[in-house]
C-alpha cells in the first residue's frame, strides 16, 4: 500500500513539475519575441523583403555628376543643352524600378525581367533576350536594377509564368560571372532620342 501511495505521489509530482516548467518556457518565448526584426513585406510563407529605395538611394546620380560624365564627350554648350535630360531619364529609371519592385513585394511576385530596347543591346547585352532575375538577386545585387548607364532605356517588368518567348528559348536566368554581375559602367553614354 505505501508503494502505491509513493507512486501516486511522485506521478502527482511529475506532473505539477511538467506544467510549471511548461508555463516558464511559453513565459521565455513570449519575452524573446520582442527582439525579433520587424518583417517588412511578408506573406504566410514569404520571406523578409525590404524596399530597395535605400539601397539605390546610392545609385542616384546628380546633375553634377552627370555633367562631369558628358564633359569627357561633349563640348560645354552641348553638356548644358543635354544634362538635364539625362538627369530626368535616369531618375525616372530608377523611380519606375523602386515602383515596380514595391508593387511586386505586395502581389508576393518572385521573378522579374528586363525590357531592353534595341538601341541599349550592345551595352546591355547581359540583360537582352528572355533573361529573368529573381526578387531575392535584386535584394543582394542592387547594381542589376535599372538604370545602368546614361541614356540607359532598359525598363525592369514583372515576369509571368505566361510572359514567355514561344520560339522554344524559354527563360533565360541571369547568371553571375565569378561572383559579380558585369554590368555597363555608368558613365557609358547611349544618346537620348528626341
Amino acid at each position: 500500500m505505501f508503494l502505491y501511495i509513493l507512486f501516486g505521489f511522485c506521478l502527482v509530482l511529475l506532473v505539477v513539475l511538467t506544467a510549471t516548467a511548461a508555463y516558464f518556457a511559453l513565459q521565455k518565448k513570449d519575452d524573446d519575441s520582442e527582439n525579433f526584426p520587424t518583417i517588412h513585406q511578408s506573406g504566410v510563407f514569404s520571406i523578409i523583403r525590404k524596399s530597395p529605395r535605400e539601397a539605390l538611394e546610392k545609385k542616384q546620380l546628380t546633375l553634377e555628376q552627370i555633367k562631369e560624365a558628358l564633359a569627357a564627350t561633349l563640348s560645354k554648350q552641348e553638356v548644358e543643352d543635354q544634362a538635364e535630360s539625362y538627369y530626368k531619364l535616369w531618375t525616372e529609371i530608377l523611380e519606375e524600378s523602386i515602383s515596380i519592385i514595391e508593387d511586386g513585394d505586395t502581389k508576393g511576385l518572385q521573378t522579374y525581367m528586363y525590357n531592353v530596347p534595341e538601341r541599349d543591346t550592345d551595352t546591355c547585352k547581359l540583360f537582352s533576350g528572355n533573361t529573368y532575375v529573381t526578387r531575392e538577386q535584386l535584394q543582394n545585387f542592387p547594381n542589376i536594377i535599372p538604370p545602368f548607364h546614361l541614356g540607359c532605356n532598359v525598363r525592369l517588368i514583372s515576369k509571368e509564368a505566361w510572359n514567355t518567348n514561344l520560339d522554344g528559348t524559354g527563360w533565360k536566368p541571369l547568371l553571375p560571372e565569378n561572383g559579380k554581375y558585369p554590368t555597363p559602367e555608368w558613365r557609358t553614354i547611349a544618346k537620348i532620342e528626341s
